[in-house]
């Protein structure tokens, strides 16, 4: 039976004048939208893509170790502590992606 694997990863939000912009830090992923929402969930999505084409081009590993992106094979956090300056337009929220392979 396979660990259970996770990567953690960052999603920031911001306005840019009426429109609410997401990027995922480590993977450059990135969208903009009328609502927080719709681009929090349009970058969730756009996230899956970015690591399920990642794996079928069986390029995964690599760019994982080129970003440092760490693959964990304990639980994942209930808790993070984030610490960045204040900024009233920006939102930063924690991404959890569970992986299904093991490498």
């Amino acid at each position: 039976m396979k660990k259970a694997q996770y990567i953690k990863l960052t999603m920031l939000f911001h306005k840019e004048g009426k429109q609410w912009v997401g990027i995922c830090q480590e993977l450059g992923t990135s969208t903009f939208g009328d609502t927080l929402d719709e681009v929090k969930n349009e970058l969730a999505e756009l996230i899956e893509l970015h690591l399920n084409t990642l794996e079928s081009l069986n390029e995964r590993k690599r760019f994982f170790k080129e970003q440092g992106i760490e693959i964990f094979s304990k639980k994942i956090p209930l808790t993070i502590d984030v610490s960045v300056p204040y900024s009233p337009d920006l939102l930063i929220q924690p991404f959890f992606k569970n992986l299904e392979h093991a490498y």
